[in-house]
């Protein structure tokens, strides 16, 4: 079995550490700029800055930690089609820290949209441009509330994935390989397939879905948290041992 030891290694710490350094000094100056203005969205714009910020900063320091693999057994999940099977879920705190940054950066694109419409001239075109993203950001958000929580399923007949803007499915025989790697110089786990009926991969935002092709699903260790390391060793246990799958289906699937 592939080793996920690489996952533990603490990856981009002085550009994680710039970063952070970064988002703090804006942080500062952006509550020191908060009396400068009159307007009340430009107060409420100042107001959601320092609170965007600071949910950044939480998640690149999120980004840097490497749970302790979690020792509890796998939950009961279903699939987009109601098939029961071994459910590893989203960890929460990547989810909140996403999510609530999210909604925060739409708030705030939309607050900054109203305060340069309201300087006229040529801001309207810039407004116009922060609208839109504003309104992009809005509607991650509401996918992603509708699809919460995330969580990798596998059952008897395969793979699913739901991920915060898309849902894939791999049935097991069309599985070439599933791997521990990196994407991106992110870890994840990667499932290879080959082209077959029964993949199914629901985008539900477009470009914005952030899914890969059909054949290739990719799932970020990062969401999964404590989850992720065993996530990977059943869906590869699942994957070199296909007598077993059928186990999948029943309350208490016993994996590797």
């Amino acid at each position: 079995m592939e080793s996920v030891a690489a996952w533990s290694k603490p990856g981009r710490a002085v550009e994680r550490a710039m970063t952070v350094a970064a988002l703090t000094v804006a942080l500062l100056l952006s509550l020191t700029a908060i009396d400068d203005f009159d307007s009340t969205t430009q107060r409420a714009t100042f107001v959601f800055t320092p609170l965007l910020l600071a949910h950044l900063i939480g998640q690149v320091i999120n980004l840097g930690l490497r749970p302790s693999p979690s020792i509890r057994p796998p939950a009961a999940g279903v699939t987009d089609q109601g098939e029961p099977g071994q459910a590893f879920r989203y960890a929460r705190w990547p989810a909140y820290w996403g999510m609530a940054g999210l909604a925060l950066g739409a708030a705030f694109m939309t607050l900054f949209a109203v305060d340069l419409g309201q300087a006229g001239g040529a801001a309207w075109a810039l407004a116009v441009v922060f609208a839109g993203f504003g309104l992009a950001a809005a509607a991650c958000v509401v996918v992603e509330l509708r699809l919460a929580p995330g969580m990798v399923v596998l059952t008897p007949t395969g793979i699913y994935h739901r991920a915060s803007r898309h849902e894939h499915f791999v049935p097991w025989p069309a599985v070439t390989d599933v791997l521990a790697t990196e994407r991106r110089r992110m870890p994840c786990i990667i499932v290879r397939a080959a082209p077959a009926d029964g993949i199914r991969l629901r985008r539900y935002l477009g470009p914005l879905a952030m899914a890969d092709k059909p054949t290739l699903m990719i799932i970020p260790t990062y969401w999964l948290g404590a989850n992720a390391v065993p996530a990977y060793r059943a869906m590869r246990y699942y994957f070199e041992h296909p007598d077993e799958r059928p186990a999948l289906g029943a309350p208490h699937a016993a994996g590797s």
